[in-house]
């Protein structure tokens, strides 16, 4: 596979002089991430990626820092269309970090309804999801601070910032939601993207959407992540 920084990518064969691409350029890489590594070799035979997240913007007005990386990742290939695509989960050593785990299971949720989340806070947390594809509703997923919509349309299986088609597996949209102090980072069935956002106390951290009609969630936790640095 040859893999651009900007998250565009070709599949095919390599003699060890020519690569051969199978196919076109695709891209499973969206937002502010760019120009990351990979590293082979990981425990399990896995490969591990890094990226960079630039153009912090008024993310960082008044922190001690600027810029980040983006979690550890891992990159897998599998089969979807008859075709092989890049594939990207967080590592599973970012478990390691959650606390205060929260969870539901068979959830059904309609707009007006009650939203469980109504007293998540802010600062850093995980959000995982596994919802139904399946649904009357238009737009599906969550928003996050009010302001920050990451939402799925049925009709045409777009997700909110990334381009092309995110596509259900096994008829469920997966959702890894990282928040931390000034980023925010996304996996939606095996696409990532990585944006900066500010937080805004005064309002809801996060919320179900589901727009015109009722959503089925059969797992729904949130986790708060503590600290990284000692």
């Amino acid at each position: 596979m040859a893999w651009g920084a900007n998250g565009r990518y070709l599949t095919g064969k390599f003699d060890g002089e020519r690569f051969t691409p199978d196919g076109g350029v695709k891209r499973h890489y969206f937002g502010n991430a760019y120009a990351g590594q990979s590293y082979s070799g990981a425990p399990g035979g896995r490969r591990v990626h890094i990226g960079w997240m630039r153009d912090g913007g008024d993310a960082f007005k008044g922190a001690p820092f600027n810029l980040q990386m983006t979690l550890p990742m891992d990159f897998t290939l599998r089969t979807e269309d008859g075709a092989p695509r890049l594939h990207a989960e967080p590592c599973k050593e970012a478990a390691s970090l959650r606390q205060d785990t929260r969870e539901w299971k068979n959830l059904t949720f309609a707009s007006g309804g009650t939203d469980p989340l109504t007293d998540i806070r802010g600062d850093a947390f995980e959000i995982e999801a596994e919802i139904l594809a399946e649904t009357t509703a238009k737009e599906i997923g969550f928003r996050l601070f009010d302001e920050y919509p990451l939402v799925w349309k049925p009709a045409d299986q777009t997700f909110s910032g990334i381009d092309g088609k995110v596509k259900p597996l096994d008829g469920r949209l997966r959702l890894r939601i990282f928040v931390d102090r000034v980023s925010l980072e996304v996996f939606a069935n095996g696409t990532y993207q990585g944006r900066y956002i500010r937080q805004h106390p005064d309002r809801q951290a996060a919320r179900i959407v589901a727009n015109g009609g009722a959503i089925k969630i059969p797992v729904l936790r949130v986790h708060r992540l503590r600290p990284v640095w000692k």
